[in-house]
């Protein structure tokens, strides 16, 4: 028997090695803490998306990650574009996924979040497998963890815990095959 896989939903999690790592992990949390020190006077998307430039730390965050998920399938990521969710104490997100239905051909294949300080807490990605809907899936989350999946998966972080601020950096991306 033969089989055809049709379409692939997944997530895929790590962290980045600290013993391995030359990333400096106080001068990212400086670098955007510094860049959405204006928060509140901001005019925000419904979603609070802060745009940050990329920093070097950050961009070495970013290879890792992106290098772990062509380990894995064989495809490479091409960014498309980068923003920082900040949730105070009690604030979450609400449900979301990364797809324009007016313009599919411009939507990102996959996100990343990568949590630069976070408290342990839960991201919940719903999707759907077969007849059976709204299934979840319920993802622990901790600082200097990264979580990679496809964009058309709805997801949300539960609120903070915390006094202090978390501060997740998303990515999103086109995902290229390479021609054989």
């Amino acid at each position: 028997m033969k089989e055809v896989e049709l379409s692939k939903q997944f997530i895929l999690h790590g962290k980045l090695p600290l013993s391995l790592s030359k990333v400096n992990f106080e001068n990212v949390y400086d670098f955007i803490s510094w860049n959405i020190q204006d928060l509140h006077e901001r005019k925000l998307n419904r979603f609070k998306d802060v745009h940050v430039p990329l920093s070097q730390d950050i961009i070495w965050i970013l290879d890792y990650a992106e290098a772990k998920y062509q380990l894995k399938t064989g495809k490479t990521l091409r960014r498309k574009t980068h923003d920082v969710m900040v949730h105070w104490k009690n604030e979450g997100t609400t449900k979301r996924h990364h797809l324009n239905y007016a313009d599919l051909k411009n939507s990102p294949d996959i996100v990343m979040l990568y949590f630069i300080d976070s408290d342990d807490n839960d991201m919940i990605i719903e999707y759907d497998n077969n007849r059976k809907k709204g299934v979840y899936w319920n993802m622990p989350i901790e600082s200097n963890k990264y979580v990679i999946f496809n964009s058309n998966l709805e997801y949300y972080l539960l609120p903070n815990k915390l006094d202090d601020q978390r501060i997740v950096l998303r990515v999103t991306y086109e995902e290229i095959t390479p021609h054989c």
